[in-house]
């Protein structure tokens, strides 16, 4: 997409990198200059990535990720969304709170940090589940599966770590910060895997212990 005046902002490719920054396809031929001032992350050739033009302090034309502030007037509610429903959207922002997307559909859409399963780069185009539509119109999501799916998941994680250690440190009366700092799911989601693994005897608790007892 090109872009033609300071402000305006669109999902622009990586063309170039350099020591000081990256040059972004605006369908100029070198493409326009982002500083690393202007990156929430170093970027990669080839990813896309929402950006917004304005002029630097030499009089230039410079990109920025900086544009939550755009999105915002460009958003509309989601008051129509259900729960549950299933959105695609770009990564515009990742902070201490967790991810934020923007969405086909002109949404914005909060993932907090506990239902990020994985290591996510601003950019990246995921599929979120919507879990609350706020009074704003603003959604919250996740980037995890259902209940049902995620527990067959973490539980196939956990007998994974049993299988090489044979034996893991963590109970249901182990601290959910240490639970999610180790294993990055919750407290509430390590209960119901280990719950499924005692079910099918394929690991058993002793002393404080997970003890690995075998596949079945």
């Amino acid at each position: 997409m090109r872009l033609r005046k300071e402000g305006q902002i669109a999902r622009l490719k990586v063309i170039n990198l350099s020591e000081d920054g990256a040059f972004l396809d605006v369908g100029a031929e070198r493409g326009i200059f982002m500083p690393y001032a202007g990156m929430y992350a170093h970027l990669q050739l080839n990813e896309v990535v929402w950006a917004k033009l304005y002029t630097d302090k030499s009089g230039r034309l410079a990109l920025t990720m900086k544009v939550e502030n755009e999105i915002r007037r460009a958003s509309k509610p989601a008051h129509v969304v259900k729960l549950g429903s299933i959105l695609t959207g770009h990564i515009y922002n990742i902070t201490e709170k967790g991810a934020f997307i923007f969405t086909t559909e002109r949404y914005i859409v909060h993932v907090p940090q506990k239902d990020i399963p994985r290591h996510l780069r601003v950019g990246e185009e995921v599929k979120v589940r919507v879990t609350f539509v706020r009074p704003d119109g603003r959604l919250n999501g996740s980037l995890r599966p259902t209940k049902e799916d995620s527990l067959l998941i973490d539980a196939k994680m956990l007998l994974k770590e049993l299988e090489f250690n044979k034996k893991l440190p963590y109970t249901d009366k182990t601290p959910p910060d240490i639970i999610f700092d180790r294993f990055k799911i919750t407290k509430a989601a390590f209960k119901r895997a280990v719950g499924h693994l005692f079910k099918t005897q394929q690991a058993k608790e002793e002393n404080g212990w997970l003890i690995y007892i075998g596949k079945k």
